[in-house]
């Protein structure tokens, strides 16, 4: 996914008829366009990204401060979050 989808994302969020309490976006959506998760805040909205083992990705993905992350591997993310 690249940082053009990542915006449409954005925009089909904001086209709801309601308000979601949280996004669980595909993780590249997020690793592509950071500011997705800056998005959503602002809105209010959480974001979990799905479903990513990668220690460097997780990592990226709490840097760019998403509430939560969906993984296979809690091991990996424990031992990148400390």
């Amino acid at each position: 996914m690249n940082e053009e989808k990542s915006c449409d994302l954005v925009q089909l969020v904001d086209d709801l008829d309601y308000k979601p309490d949280f996004l669980h976006p595909d993780y590249h959506s997020v690793l592509d366009n950071p500011e997705l998760v800056s998005e959503m805040h602002k809105r209010g909205i959480g974001v979990n990204p799905y479903t990513c083992d990668n220690a460097d990705d997780i990592a990226a993905l709490v840097q760019a401060g998403c509430d939560g992350i969906i993984t296979n591997r809690p091991d990996i993310a424990r031992s990148v979050i400390g």
